[in-house]
């Protein structure tokens, strides 16, 4: 056994006495000691709380979607190709890379990868709406990639622990493919809705919020009780932090370097690396024993803090740099405060014809064609 499986096993067995048993879908090998009733009660709670808050929070997101503008999307689709191949395989190797790269604890490695291997967050598309990057663009990325998260998360977190800890560590698939099935039923629900029910939309992005923020709350008070992220190793904060600057930057170059214009091409960075930490929280809560998810949940938590900070930074240099809808000379606060995205009609005509390059940079709602 290798020394990182090892202590994987050791310290996971320490806390839960039982892996099979406490709600966890890594499991050791070999034979195990007596289960605490009283812990697995506990464990069993919080996975049924963080199944139905992933059910609630997929519903709530897949329900505030514009259909129309998703399917627009799809008339080009060269740039949701390039998001989602960065959202699937870029993102997840920068994690593993950042793992190898900085020793920290097993716990804190295990969810570091689950950070990077969930879909986009919807917060990305609150980004591009804020600094103008190509919106729709940003909610079909969100949304497919939710979609396909369903088949591909189990497929990365198979790849990956097995890579990293070999045959030491083997997953128990039936509670992953509950979470899973649980997102799969509130991804479903959430399009019926939407179709059904568009005037609902609005109010379902703020269930979605609010589910969000009762779990980064949560996770907030159990991360700092147990295990405060300002109290972690020196190499807990590269580790986790340098996947999401990379996610951002290297998606925007690769998406430049093949000629996807400026305002797809930050939509595509933004929406890559700015992950779901209410998604990754629910999937961690259904993962870890209560003893340890105190250092799982500071993963997502420090994640959660650097995301906005980078998209920020990132997205403001790209304003200044002419490569989102609203021109440069704007100030900052009509920035800001004001709505420079194209039309539903100038979206529609561009994905028809990827050869109009006429726009009016000083007024980039007349005209949806290449900036930058």
């Amino acid at each position: 056994m290798n020394e990182a499986a090892f202590m994987l096993v050791n310290h996971m067995s320490a806390h839960n006495e039982s892996m099979s048993g406490s709600g966890n879908f890594f499991e050791a090998s070999g034979e195990l000691a007596p289960t605490d009733s009283g812990a697995e009660d506990e464990d069993t709670i919080v996975y049924i709380g963080g199944v139905v808050l992933l059910f609630v929070l997929m519903g709530s997101m897949s329900a505030s979607v514009n259909l129309e503008k998703f399917k627009a999307c799809f008339k080009n689709p060269t740039p949701l190709l390039i998001g989602l191949g960065c959202q699937f395989i870029l993102l997840p190797l920068f994690g593993y890379m950042c793992v190898k790269l900085f020793a920290t604890d097993d716990v804190t490695s295990i969810s570091l990868l689950i950070m990077t291997i969930v879909p986009g967050g919807a917060f990305a598309n609150w980004f591009c709406s804020l600094f103008n990057a190509d919106l729709p663009l940003s909610l079909a990325l969100t949304t497919t990639s939710i979609l396909l998260s369903l088949a591909i998360m189990p497929v990365n977190i198979f790849l990956f622990i097995s890579t990293l800890y070999g045959g030491d560590v083997t997953i128990a698939w039936m509670k992953l493919f509950v979470s899973i099935a649980s997102a799969c039923a509130g991804l479903i629900s959430g399009l019926f809705v939407s179709h059904s029910r568009p005037n609902w939309r609005k109010q379902c992005s703020i269930a979605g919020t609010v589910a969000g923020i009762v779990l980064m709350v949560y996770g907030a008070i159990t991360s700092s009780t147990h295990e405060p992220i300002w109290d972690r190793c020196a190499n807990f904060y590269p580790q986790v932090g340098i996947p999401c600057v990379l996610g951002m930057l290297v998606p925007f170059l690769v998406s430049k370097a093949i000629g996807i214009p400026g305002p797809q091409s930050c939509a595509v960075a933004t929406s890559c690396a700015y992950q779901n930490t209410g998604i990754s929280m629910s999937i961690i809560f259904a993962t870890f024993s209560s003893d340890d998810q105190g250092a799982a949940l500071g993963v997502p938590m420090y994640y959660g803090i650097v995301q906005p900070i980078v998209a920020a930074v990132f997205n403001l240099i790209m304003w200044k740099l002419d490569f989102t809808y609203c021109s440069s000379k704007t100030t900052l606060l009509e920035m800001l405060k004001g709505n420079y995205q194209p039309t539903d009609e100038d979206y529609t005509e561009v994905n028809d014809d990827d050869d109009d390059d006429d726009v009016d940079v000083e007024n980039p709602a007349s005209s949806c064609g290449d900036v930058n």
